[in-house]
């Protein structure tokens, strides 16, 4: 498992290498979380070598993952706190509405909860449906075992949203700008827009008159 992750972190531009690490992110918290049910297998099987081996292999895949998430899961952090409230809400209403009430708890209680709110915000204002990504990325893998299911699942609605590796966080009026974005996709998506009328030109007293 250990050389699998080399090589997946070392094969080039296919995986996305670079120095923003979100490709290698996204897969290494898949590798992580499969490292971890491999072990709770083996020590369930009575194997405790294996289970000591495959234990050994997700802590390191765990140090792999911190070093290449730490840049861009800032980025996201940051930007998740200064999303203007409604928009976080809106967010947080998603989480609640599509997930179970224990997972949703959870999710909402995390250290990396705003990098995941940034990333819903992201995906929303490109044309998205944060409940339908949220119900697809939680339904592809158990997210019990994971150290965060937040962050596992930022990566994968990044993935599956084609959204591009985490820049610094926006400024307040870039994120007021996607939040209006947002908001008119919503509008044009799910809710008719409403026809302006517009009102009469008056007419002058003397044209009334000479029409008589």
């Amino acid at each position: 498992m250990r050389s699998a992750a080399r090589e997946l972190l070392y094969a080039g531009p296919a995986t996305g290498r670079g120095e923003d690490g979100t490709a290698a992110a996204t897969a290494l918290t898949s590798l992580v979380l499969l490292a971890i049910m491999i072990a709770k297998w083996h020590a369930a099987q009575g194997h405790r070598h294996q289970a000591d081996a495959a234990r050994t292999a997700a802590d390191h895949l765990r140090a792999a993952y911190t070093r290449h998430a730490a840049k861009p899961i800032a980025h996201l952090t940051l930007e998740g706190r200064l999303l203007p409230k409604p928009d976080h809400d809106r967010q947080a209403d998603a989480v609640r509405r599509t997930l179970p009430a224990d997972q949703a708890t959870r999710l909402l209680a995390e250290e990396n909860w705003a990098a995941l709110a940034a990333t819903l915000a992201q995906a929303e204002a490109a044309g998205h449906n944060p409940a339908t990504l949220l119900t697809n990325a939680a339904g592809r893998r158990e997210l019990a075992t994971a150290d965060s299911p937040a962050a596992v699942l930022t990566w994968r609605i990044r993935r599956d949203a084609n959204l591009p590796a985490p820049a610094p966080a926006a400024t307040p009026d870039e994120l007021r700008t996607r939040a209006a974005r947002a908001r008119t996709t919503n509008r044009t998506n799910g809710t008719p827009a409403t026809t302006a009328i517009t009102p009469p030109t008056p007419v002058a007293p003397d044209q009334v008159r000479r029409t008589r």
